[in-house]
Parts: structure tokens; sequence; C-alpha cells
């Protein structure tokens, strides 16, 4: 399971156009199943796929305040994970990887004529993090 929230303590707003300021979010909650072979050695590979829910989220405040605005939409979210796990102990690794999600429908926030933020597909970023747990190595044949 995973979920994310961004942004996180952002106070300054995205756009600051002549007509106003827009602050813009989007969080996610996605389901995944992980295949993490059971290591032969220090390193091993990891491949996964999920999906989920994404809220996208816009607040507007207009130069003129009686056109101030704010709007949210749901859309639906599929992601791909390629990875490896770097064993440190029997119980810790390190994951590095890249993951790709798709949205399913892009969401384009407007001032006026012109489109401040657009959020669509795809969406790639590095993944870096620590996973606990017990961990199952093969065993060596002698």
């Amino acid at each position: 399971m995973e979920t994310q929230i961004y942004p996180k303590g952002r106070r300054r707003p995205l756009a600051d156009v002549a007509a106003g300021k827009v602050w813009t979010g989007l969080a996610s909650a996605q389901a995944m199943i992980v295949l993490a072979p059971l290591a032969h050695g220090r390193i091993s590979p990891r491949l996964g796929l999920g999906g989920g829910v994404v809220l996208l989220w816009a607040n507007g405040r207009a130069s003129n305040p009686m056109y101030s605005r704010s709007a949210h939409g749901w859309a639906g979210i599929v992601t791909a994970i390629a990875g490896l796990a770097v064993h440190i102990n029997e119980h810790l690794r390190a994951i590095i990887g890249v993951e790709v999600s798709v949205v399913t429908r892009s969401v384009k926030i407007r001032t006026g004529n012109d489109v401040v933020v657009q959020f669509g597909s795809p969406i790639a970023r590095g993944v870096l993090g620590f996973e606990w747990g017990a961990l199952r190595r093969r065993s060596k044949k002698p």
C-alpha cells in the first residue's frame, strides 16, 4: 500500500499571474503487487504493478476577490515500478528504482485562457527508500 500527499508544507503559490495566485496539490492511494525474487546474493531485482485513485485540487485567489475559486477532481492511476533491493543485513534492504504512473484523465488548471498547471500522464520519479522485515534468502547449494 502506498500513499502520498503533495505539497507538504508548501506556502508559496505554484503560479502567480496577473489574474491572481494558484495553489495546487495531489494526494493518492494505491495498492501494489511487487515481485521480489529470493536473493542469491546482496542485490535482487524488483518489479511491481499497482493502481488506485488520485485527488487533484487547486485553490485560486484572484486579484478581484469576486472571481476567486477552488476546485478538485478524482482520477484513476496505474503505476509500474522497477528497481533493485540491496540487502544490508538479514532484516534491512535499501531500495532504489524508477516508478512510472499513468493518470486516467488529464486535469488542466486555467486562469483566463492560460493553462497554469496540467496534471497528466506519464508521471515518472525516482524511488529511494528502506524496507524492514523478515527476509528470506535462498540457501547456497553445496
